[in-house]
């Protein structure tokens, strides 16, 4: 609740004031051409240029916050406006920033959220470890309330615990651990937008959310650097037995996807560059240990950079455990399945990290019951458009929600003769041609054949006779098909979905009958750190790893912040 960067930036605007202050009140005195008196105007001058550029770098109007926190008048506070439509959205990722950062003055809009900062989630590795302090990873939300250089978006920290698409109209709670008179109340709106992410997906495995820890938060963070460090304290103490040692410096990270490989990762630096220096005798009893259940690591990038990454791993003595699962985590260890030889074994374990996918949260989970077209397991259902489905007025984007693919065998027959142009009964290179050229934009899976359609058509034509018959055409439509995923739960896709809704709903105020386009998303590539000079990344057809790819990871990153701080 106490954010520290905004504290210390109040103070320093205070100090400012306090200078620029000084300084006017000498102009008051007789100008004096003492050499010490041009240097102290020149100081201050110095100062006031400076801290207005990096204030402006930074996007922080500082006079504002100062009126936020210690004014009473209200007329320095953003007010609602009844004559607009309202736009309600519920979390403060990146899907919701990047809305933010596009979206008009056209609407009313209020962002609730029970986190009043924005989390740079990439950088969050190395916050465990203290390779990035956690002020240089989070960004004040009320930073993003501004248009026209108004802080007119409204800001409330609370936890949005039910929405009722029926009456539009939300539930809110303050779940702070300081409470006021006032810790609950309702809002209503035109519109909502909920981007309130996703939770760990433990699978029902015992012991998870009790014994482990996730990575998801900056309190989750700051809690594994203390238990880390507290691990090698304990170690330390006179006469502790060696397999103890052994167990207590044993470091388990389950899930082997970009968050548990970077992980890893930044805990061996973190090991060898740094705890090194002061445990040197506790060295040869730690070790880290990464389960995967999959075949390999990073199983959603290229072979050849999964096994790139695997090799690094193995030189700097990380132990990578693949084709096993989880069967439960316990006090002290860590019980795992080999899934081929069915074989289970224990690892005693002093700090385990929980990375293995998301899942939905209680309030999206309550959302999908009350509409009976949502039946998806993991988020909610929507449409091309980012609107969920079985409502006319929710729009949800992030982890929290999945687009509804459209099925090409679902259209099979009409497809079939609305292409048989000359109703012959078969279709035709050149109808499947002008049917792949129709429908490659609506339908994503026939984008991966794009330079491969008269192939694709070769290779269901499975009697050569240079024509698809029905059943071959729909062998055809299943294949395309199962190319079909759902968009991975990253920072990419969230923040383009948060600048799509912000242009529809910018396009809707100035042109109300213009049809919205559908969402595309696109792909710009893949990165993860793997340790010490090392990346790897997978952007188009190109793969790469080393020292040149850790060099464009950091640049990417760098990027991509928000602030000059960061």
């Amino acid at each position: 609740r106490n954010d520290e960067i905004w504290m210390y930036r109040r103070g320093f605007a205070r100090a400012l004031r306090a200078a620029l202050n000084r300084q006017r009140s000498r102009g008051h005195q007789r100008f004096s051409t003492d050499a010490k008196e041009a240097k102290s105007k020149l100081f201050y001058a110095g100062l006031a240029f400076g801290a207005a550029a990096v204030l402006a770098a930074t996007q922080i109007d500082w006079e504002t916050k100062i009126a936020f926190a210690a004014s009473d008048d209200e007329s320095n506070k953003p007010q609602l406006d009844k004559k607009k439509e309202r736009i309600v959205i519920l979390g403060s990722g990146w899907g919701a920033v990047s809305l933010l950062k596009e979206i008009g003055d056209e609407y009313e809009v209020i962002v609730v959220s029970p986190r009043n900062y924005f989390l740079f989630t990439p950088l969050l590795t190395g916050v465990t470890v203290g390779t990035n302090d956690e002020r240089s990873v989070i960004e004040p939300i009320r930073t993003f309330c501004k248009r026209s250089g108004k802080n007119d978006i409204i800001f409330y920290e609370a936890k949005c615990t039910s929405i009722d698409p029926e009456t539009h109209k939300i539930v809110c709670e303050d779940v702070s651990p300081l409470k006021g008179s006032v810790d609950r109340f309702e809002l209503t709106y035109d519109y909502l937008v909920v981007a309130v992410g996703a939770m760990n997906n433990t699978f029902g495995t015992p012991g998870v959310e009790k014994y482990a820890h996730f990575l998801k938060s900056i309190e989750d963070a700051v809690s594994i650097r203390s238990r880390l460090m507290d691990a090698f304290e304990s170690a330390n103490y006179p006469e502790v037995p060696d397999e103890e040692k052994r167990r207590l410096l044993r470091f388990v990270v389950v899930g082997g996807g970009p968050t548990g490989v970077e992980y890893a990762a930044e805990l061996h630096d973190f090991l060898s560059e740094d705890v090194e220096r002061f445990f040197p005798h506790l060295m040869p009893y730690a070790s880290i240990v990464l389960i995967q259940s999959g075949d390999h690591i990073l199983n959603t990038f290229d072979a050849k950079i999964s096994e790139f990454t695997e090799k690094k791993f193995s030189r700097d003595g990380i132990t990578v455990l693949t084709n096993m699962r989880v069967k439960e985590v316990k006090e002290k260890e860590v019980v795992v399945l080999d899934a081929k030889t069915k074989k289970i074994s224990t690892l005693p374990y002093a700090v385990c990290v929980w990375n293995t996918g998301i899942t939905q949260t209680p309030l999206v989970q309550s959302l999908t019951q009350q509409i009976p077209v949502q039946n998806h397991q993991r988020a909610l259902l929507t449409d091309s458009r980012l609107l969920v489905k079985g409502t006319r007025n929710i729009y949800a984007i992030g982890d929290c929600s999945s687009i509804e693919m459209p099925m090409l065998r679902n259209r099979l027959v009409e497809l079939f003769w609305k292409y048989d142009t000359n109703d012959d009964g078969v279709i035709s290179k050149q109808e499947f041609q002008s049917m792949f050229e129709d429908l490659s934009d609506k339908y994503p899976q026939l984008q991966v054949y794009q330079r491969k359609a008269e192939n694709l058509f070769g290779d269901f034509d499975s009697d050569g006779d240079g024509v698809l018959t029905l059943s071959e055409f729909e062998a055809l439509l299943s294949k395309a098909d199962s190319t079909l995923t759902t968009l991975p739960a990253t920072a990419q896709v969230a923040s383009q979905q948060g600048k799509y809704i912000a242009h529809v709903f910018n396009d809707r105020a100035k042109q109300p009958e213009k049809v919205v386009n559908e969402f595309h998303y696109r792909h710009a590539g893949t990165l993860a750190k793997i340790g010490g000079t090392d990346a790897v990344a997978e952007i188009g057809n190109i793969k790469s790893g080393g020292f040149w790819t850790w060099w464009m990871y950091g640049a990417v990153y760098l990027s991509k912040q928000f602030s000059l701080r960061n």
